[in-house]
């Protein structure tokens, strides 16, 4: 945009130029985006980094992502971090959708984390994930020193069902850009 002096933003036509020239040269299509699409994508790719941090030992837990999201970065509080709104759309969604993206924007960015991956096809969430690491464990996460938060309070005991933080059932459409989170 052009800021003429104290006027409001104007399009800027010299940018417009170099947007389209640098589409053109990448072969990428002009189309409209709906916001629902934005969101979606910005949060599955939260979500996809977020596990490749799990999978990496980067974070000890995905309530430790969610505490920095919420805290740090002014996630939505009521939908409890990026890897908790995961569990409650529903892993093989987020897989699935994150392979959709894939196919239209190609492998480098849209991958799903291994650990998704195999978390969907077991059917399992996130929260169930970390509850079984910490039962298996000595509470400590293993050979790990930095201490785990116990997250089965987070967890509905309804395995594979996504549920809203108020317990009721969630739709997974919302991973498609009709409602953002």
């Amino acid at each position: 945009y052009r800021y003429e002096s104290g006027a409001e933003r104007q399009p800027d036509p010299e940018v417009a130029e170099l947007v389209l020239a640098e589409a053109s040269r990448l072969g990428v299509k002009q189309r409209a985006v709906e916001p629902g699409e934005i969101v979606s994508r910005c949060i599955l790719a939260l979500i996809n980094e977020g596990a490749r941090i799990l999978e990496e030992g980067i974070a000890a837990s995905p309530g430790d992502i969610d505490v920095i999201w919420c805290n740090g970065y002014g996630f939505p509080r009521h939908r409890g971090g990026p890897m908790f709104y995961a569990d409650t759309l529903g892993i093989a969604a987020v897989v699935e959708s994150i392979r959709e993206l894939s196919k239209v924007h190609g492998k480098r960015y849209w991958t799903p984390a291994g650990l998704l991956v195999t978390l969907a096809g077991e059917g399992h969430t996130l929260a169930a994930w970390q509850a079984a690491r910490i039962a298996g464990s000595d509470g400590n996460g293993g050979d790990d020193e930095r201490p785990i938060p116990d997250l089965r309070h987070r967890f509905d005991g309804h395995e594979g069902e996504a549920r809203s933080l108020h317990g009721e059932p969630r739709a997974q459409e919302e991973l498609r850009g009709r409602t953002g989170p």
